[in-house]
């Protein structure tokens, strides 16, 4: 909220005049002699406020410089973010108010995870789309930056559903070694990532990630079997990075020795 505003006063004048106002081409009014080359003003209110000087010989005076200043020293006033779920995602308002410089952008920290830095376009009408998170309840701090950089904070406590888990199904319970596995899916959630995951007992002996299509369906065929036994075959949903479905129910696939004709 203060300024200090220096010239350099040019060979033959004699004084100067200054004003400070909120007007952009005022007239200076207020003389000093050409010792002064400098001035402070402190208390400036928020808003633009101009600084205005011109210099003066014994016969004229200059033009007239005209110099803006701007100060904002009021932060973005207190708001209230809302939480609306969408799909087993949160949407947030973001509408915090700034009424001297307006917004520049938002942090968002959701529990213990990465702060993130959300700028005015990648607001849609007023809300953002925040990440997939895992079921729970959830603390997400939003901090609102004015472009003078004051700073207003916000907290809001939502809670995430259960994350639906994918249906799955093989054609055949019973496999040969040798022989690959095709497994079909169907999810909830479009164009998204599916995990789907063989066991034979305690050993993982298969782990395939698929896309979903529109419809939410998918399919994954497996490498050749290689080893005789019962497999379970799993599936979850991943929504996000540590974010996913409780695995499916277990298919139970009996592979036996290859048989050859005699």
């Amino acid at each position: 909220t203060s300024a200090t505003l220096s010239w350099k006063i040019p060979s033959g004048v004699t004084s100067i005049q200054t004003l400070f106002n909120k007007t952009s081409n005022s007239t200076p009014t207020v003389s000093y002699d050409n010792s002064v080359t400098q001035k402070t003003i402190s208390s400036i209110s928020d808003g633009i406020s101009y600084f205005h000087l011109r210099y003066k010989n014994d016969n004229n005076l200059s033009a007239v410089t005209h110099y803006i200043i701007k100060v904002d020293a009021t932060p973005p006033k207190s708001f209230e973010p809302k939480i609306s779920i969408v799909q087993n995602r949160a949407l947030v308002t973001l509408d915090a108010e700034d009424s001297t410089s307006g917004i520049d952008f938002y942090t968002l920290k959701i529990d213990n995870q990465q702060l993130q830095k959300v700028s005015i376009d990648q607001i849609v009408d007023g809300t953002y789309l925040l990440p997939y998170q895992n079921e729970g309840n959830h603390s997400l701090i939003v901090t609102a930056y004015g472009k003078a950089e004051n700073q207003t904070v916000a907290t809001v406590v939502f809670t995430t559903p259960k994350i639906s888990i994918p249906q799955i199904e093989i054609s055949s319970e019973e496999k040969q070694k040798g022989d690959t596995v095709t497994i079909l899916g169907k999810s909830e959630y479009p164009n998204t990532q599916v995990e789907v995951l063989l066991f034979m007992g305690d050993e993982e002996v298969g782990r395939y990630t698929q896309t979903t299509s529109e419809d939410g369906s998918f399919s994954v065929v497996t490498e050749k079997i290689k080893k005789v036994g019962v497999i379970e075959v799993s599936a979850r949903s991943v929504l996000g990075e540590n974010v996913s479905s409780q695995l499916s129910e277990k298919i139970h696939l009996t592979v036996s020795e290859t048989q050859f004709e005699k």
